[in-house]
């Protein structure tokens, strides 16, 4: 690896960290340990912080359980289900943002009726 690129992959990890710290997600988390693989290689990510605070388990919940957060009826209720089928758990309370019509304002209204945890 050239230098260049070797000073260029430490700058991306100062800035990550930094940007990490700035954007600290707040409440209670727990630990995952979860195993990804890419091509032919396999790599872990010993954690995951997760959001646990809430009373509806986004990743566990069926179509009824999701209607009762705020700002959520049928139709989002039933998007979230869809976008969790394609393409898996939500990891971070901003991930629900890839429903079409979930934007910031509805995930501050979310926020503290949520629960991240994957099991």
């Amino acid at each position: 690896m050239s230098d260049i690129a070797k000073r260029a992959a430490g700058i991306v990890l100062i800035v990550s960290g930094i940007m990490l710290s700035i954007f600290h997600v707040h409440g209670s988390v727990h630990e995952y340990r979860t195993v990804y693989s890419t091509g032919n290689r396999n790599w872990q990510l010993n954690s995951i912080p997760v959001k646990q605070d809430g009373t509806v388990r986004i990743n566990t919940a069926d179509e009824t359980e999701l209607e009762t957060l705020p700002g959520i009826g049928k139709v989002y209720a039933s998007l979230l289900l869809e976008e969790r089928n394609r393409n898996g758990s939500f990891y971070y309370p901003e991930d629900l943002t890839a429903v079409h019509g979930i934007g910031n304002a509805t995930l501050k209204k979310l926020y503290p009726d949520i629960d991240l945890t994957m099991e």
